[in-house]
């Protein structure tokens, strides 16, 4: 497990499984230790004002000057806060999950802007955004790992994944709240 303590960039993430009258029933939550390749490369763009050679989520090679947006509407599976169950060790250079889950309904992002950074210890965190999904599949969803997507005009760039520990099951009927909120060293 990395040192935290010595971050200068991370970020920490939050499940909460509600049931269908909004008890949270499970609640994981955990640091970061896995933006991509594909994080650096979009600043590299942004800072440099320069094309980069990045993948997208569904492996296609692109050229990439940057990102649009984070936000997504209902039903959006490509951008912003995206969950699966797939269980593989985290790699720099993956460009999707593992296994996304598509078949639990995609809430809107809900972003928290334009609510001011804090400082918090000797670090400056700002959540970033949360996101909702609701589970009406008939059965069980366990969920092993999340990531965040942006969109750069058509295509969706997967910058930041994790693989929790232990899966969290999401019964029939209940509904996961997933958040990230991002933090820098001062």
């Amino acid at each position: 497990m990395p040192d935290h303590t010595k971050d200068h960039v991370s970020a920490l993430f939050e499940l909460e499984v509600c049931d269908e009258d909004g008890t949270v029933v499970n609640s994981v939550s955990g640091m970061s230790d896995s933006f991509l390749t594909n994080f650096i490369l979009l600043l590299q763009a942004a800072m440099g004002n320069a094309a980069v050679a990045i993948t997208d989520t569904s492996g296609v090679s692109r050229s990439c000057l940057g990102f649009s947006c984070v936000a997504a509407t209902y039903g959006i599976t490509n951008s912003s806060i995206v969950v699966g169950t797939g269980t593989n060790t985290v790699l720099p250079g993956n460009y999707a999950l593992q296994a996304q889950n598509l078949t639990m309904e995609y809430a809107p992002l809900m972003l928290t802007q334009p609510i001011a950074p804090s400082i918090v210890g000797s670090n400056i965190e700002s959540m970033v955004c949360k996101r909702t999904f609701n589970n009406n599949t008939g059965a069980t969803v366990n969920i092993n790992e999340l990531g965040i997507c942006v969109i750069s005009s058509t295509f969706s760039i997967l910058i930041l994944r994790d693989v929790l520990g232990v899966a969290v099951p999401v019964l029939d009927h209940q509904t996961l709240h997933v958040s990230y909120t991002f933090r820098t060293a001062i």
